[in-house]
């Protein structure tokens, strides 16, 4: 009869996650925080370069692919 309505407090991924890079960051001085965003910016790089590689199934399912797309034609 008398319920107490609940605020769900929604926050996104993005939000969480500067939460949590501003409670890494907030003690680092300026140099400190310079080499920190650089390293990060590689490993992002790096894992997103990663991430578009292509394994030799990959290459040899594309292959595939095109010999067919081609046949087709």
């Amino acid at each position: 009869m008398f319920k107490r309505v609940h605020k769900i407090k929604y926050t996104d991924r993005v939000e969480q996650k500067f939460q949590t890079v501003v409670d890494l960051i907030k003690d680092l001085d300026r140099r400190e925080f310079n080499r920190l965003q650089e390293g990060i910016s590689l490993a992002w790089e790096a894992y997103n370069k990663v991430r578009q590689a292509k394994t030799s199934t990959d290459k040899e399912v594309e292959e595939i692919e095109n010999a067919e797309k081609i046949l087709s034609e």
